[in-house]
């Protein structure tokens, strides 16, 4: 990939609103309280001490993050990921003893 076709991302705060039954409430709230902070003091920090470039780490720490969901699953496998919902699934049906 050439410089000119590297993909630009623009570090932005956000102090969104939504309602209550979001079923992105919990996403929306974490990245109001993380806009606070400038991740790019970290990332230079880095940049000083490893000698990559900021840009390159800000590719690695987000390809990173986003695919941790995918990576986790091949390490525990589908069939464990079923067996462990099918688990969660059991514990919320009501007690029968109670």
């Amino acid at each position: 990939m050439t410089p000119e076709a590297e993909p630009t991302v623009v570090l932005e705060q956000w102090r969104g609103t939504w309602t209550n039954d979001d079923p992105h409430a919990n996403l929306k709230d974490d990245v109001v309280a993380l806009c606070v902070l400038d991740p790019l003091e970290t990332l230079e920090g880095l940049s000083q001490s490893c000698n990559v470039p900021v840009g390159a780490l800000a590719r690695y720490v987000l390809t990173k993050w986003a695919t941790g969901g995918s990576e986790g699953m091949l390490h525990v496998g589908g069939t464990t990921v079923e067996r462990m919902h099918q688990a969660c699934l059991a514990a919320e049906e009501p007690d029968l003893y109670s």
